[in-house]
């Protein structure tokens, strides 16, 4: 496609924060004439490991100094997501969203629920939670929908990847330099991580982050601007 990207490179040596295998890793950034940003994450090893990678970026569709995105409307492609402990640690649970705060299937405010007495959102003050997408096929599809009413300025994220993380930025901090003096607090910004499920790999029924030795693994997630 058209368009300006830059790519980054790793090498990861074997042993390396404990994981297994050689590997070489890039993730290029693509930014195309049709208002999108297209990472793609490529990686090869010389022995099976784990690979898990995502994109951590805070939006906040009023602007970078508007404040709280409780305002925003999010919808989630998603009828289930994975709970987890206090500690933030997945359950092994896929638990409907149906009738609870984390039911996204139809838009609403981030704001709408996030302070119900529910206990996932009281563990993590806030939504911090993965979504299990619908669809999972191993294709690029439609994952979730942001919009910022006031601005009228609308974000999708698609993926090829069976989860998404939706954070609300719970645990922000203003600390350091920030752009134009900004205050960046808690609800400040929101995070759509494109991923495997955390801890998949101690859950037997879901989909493995591994890599087999010679293969290569190859992931895309689009932000897309509107």
């Amino acid at each position: 496609e058209e368009g300006s990207s830059v790519t980054f490179t790793l090498f990861s040596p074997d042993g390396s924060q404990g994981f297994p295998g050689n590997m070489n890793f890039s993730v290029t950034y693509t930014l195309t004439e049709n208002d999108e940003l297209i990472i793609r994450y490529e990686a090869d090893t010389d022995a099976d490991t784990i690979i898990n990678p995502t994109n951590h970026a805070y939006f906040n569709l009023a602007g970078h100094n508007s404040g709280s995105i409780e305002g925003h409307k999010v919808w989630i492609n998603a009828d289930a997501y994975t709970p987890a402990d206090k500690y933030s640690i997945p359950t092994g649970e896929i638990a409907p969203t149906a009738g609870t705060p984390m039911d996204f299937t139809a838009p609403k405010t981030i704001g709408q629920d996030i302070d119900s007495e529910f206990d996932q959102l009281q563990y993590a003050g806030g939504y911090d939670h993965n979504w299990v997408l619908n669809d999972y096929n191993g294709k690029v599809r439609l994952a979730a929908r942001a919009e910022d009413p006031v601005s009228g300025r609308i974000m999708e994220c698609l993926t090829d990847l069976p989860g998404m993380q939706f954070y609300t930025g719970n645990m922000l901090k203003n600390l350091g330099s920030k752009k134009d003096g900004a205050d960046y607090l808690p609800r400040y910004g929101f995070c759509f991580e494109t991923q495997y499920f955390p801890d998949a790999i101690n859950k037997s029924d879901w989909p493995k982050p591994i890599v087999k030795a010679g293969e290569k693994y190859r992931s895309t997630t689009i932000y897309r601007f509107m």
